[in-house]
């Protein structure tokens, strides 16, 4: 059985943190892409303890093609990312994200207990599950890799939060599994879009193909001279790949693929175009759709729970889905999908407020203001008409299936 594994990349991360040290006129850190990502005028904003893009003004160029909507709520840049990235492909430095490793002689048996959904998966399969608290509560969706028989790789969002979550996955451990982040030591480039097979097929010599490298599984692959563990997934609802390698690697990687991309049409996009299109697939956000007070089937999350293993939380998940839930989270999209409301939207039936936004975008490519909520049930349904109330304003709404994009996820298995 083959083992995958993370090159160890200890003596390049040190040299590369030293490149990061943090000041008291800017505390956040610079990913190993940073002067790839001045060079291309970012326009920076904290995401955890980094300095993240959250769009590119070297897209400006796009500025011209674009005829979608425009407004005061809305930024041009992020539309025309948004949009590039899915009809192209689009580069986006992961390093702000968290890769934790579990590995002993139980790390299997371990993360099963630990994690609610079957972890009995062969090794370079991935699958995605929630992680539970002793109430039911959703205290992280996780991404798991099995790299080896005793080696597992879990993804989970920012540093602050990676932190949060290897703290909560550790105080379970048995002795014999230890629990380490790695998040100061890789760094990570997504490419997605539906050019992202051939950007990469230009650059290494491994097999791309749907057969050989399905979607949710795990490789080991070498990238013009840089060692990448590959993850067949993409967070934008795109075919594509999260290429993760030790941060001394990181700046030749990404200068690698932008060259690569550029025979592609492909630009680097920022954390603006990647929230929006997440959106648009349903793809969950911890700390804002989904949080510990909220249960998987509240966040119809059920597919994440295999009642047929034992974890933790799992009684308390057992009676809430006998019980039935008070309230799911849904899509709403405005009748008018001009207007944009914002965060602070409140959602009512009459004069009856019935919940608000926990999180809101919009859909560049179905057109829609989108925002999600925690309705009560009888408000849950497809179709239901409901108002939203931003400040003095209110605007006619109505709850939607998910995922808006892509519901057959044809563009993510292609």
């Amino acid at each position: 059985m083959e083992d995958y594994h993370m090159t160890d990349g200890t003596a390049e991360t040190s040299a590369q943190l030293d490149e990061q040290t943090q000041t008291a006129t800017d505390p956040l850190r610079r990913s190993p892409m940073y002067e790839h990502q001045r060079s291309l005028d970012a326009e920076f904003a904290g995401l955890g303890d980094w300095k993240s893009p959250n769009w590119y003004g070297a897209n400006q160029d796009l500025d011209a093609a674009y005829d979608g909507p425009e407004g005061e709520d809305l930024s041009l840049r992020q539309a025309v990312e948004h949009r590039h990235v899915r009809e192209h492909v689009g580069l986006y430095d992961l390093t702000p994200f968290t890769p934790i490793e579990v590995r002993g002689p139980s790390a299997d048996s371990f993360l099963q207990k630990r994690l609610a959904n079957d972890m009995a998966i062969d090794v370079g399969e991935m699958r995605y599950t929630t992680m539970l608290n002793e109430d039911g509560g959703i205290q992280a969706d996780l991404t798991v890799v099995r790299m080896s028989d005793e080696r597992f790789l879990v993804i989970t969002l920012g540093v602050a939060t990676g932190r949060q979550h290897a703290a909560w996955i550790r105080e379970y451990a048995p002795t014999d599994v230890d629990v380490v982040n790695r998040g100061d030591e890789y760094c990570g480039v997504g490419v997605w879009g539906p050019k992202a097979r051939d950007v990469l097929e230009s650059v290494t010599n491994a097999d791309l193909s749907n057969d050989a490298f399905p979607y949710y599984s795990a490789r080991e692959l070498v990238v013009d001279e840089v060692p990448v563990t590959a993850l067949r997934l993409s967070y934008v609802g795109e075919l594509g790949w999260e290429l993760w390698t030790p941060m001394g690697y990181g700046a030749q990687l990404w200068e690698t693929l932008a060259g690569a991309a550029e025979d592609h049409d492909g630009i680097a996009m920022g954390t603006a175009a990647l929230n929006s299109m997440g959106l648009e697939k349903g793809f969950r956000f911890w700390g804002a759709d989904i949080t510990p007070d909220r249960n998987p089937y509240e966040a119809n999350l059920a597919f994440t729970v295999d009642m047929a293993t034992d974890f933790v939380g799992k009684d308390a998940i057992e009676a809430a889905r006998d019980a039935g839930v008070d309230e799911r989270l849904v899509p709403i999209t405005l009748d008018d999908s001009r207007a944009i409301p914002g965060y602070d939207a409140t959602f009512l039936d009459s004069d009856t407020e019935l919940g608000g936004a926990v999180r809101s975008d919009f859909g560049y490519s179905v057109d829609e203001s989108i925002l999600y909520g925690y309705l009560p049930t009888d408000y849950a349904e497809a179709g239901t008409p409901v108002d939203v109330a931003v400040d003095d304003e209110r605007y006619a709404a109505t709850v939607r299936d998910e995922p808006r994009f892509d519901p057959d996820r044809e563009k993510l298995l292609r």
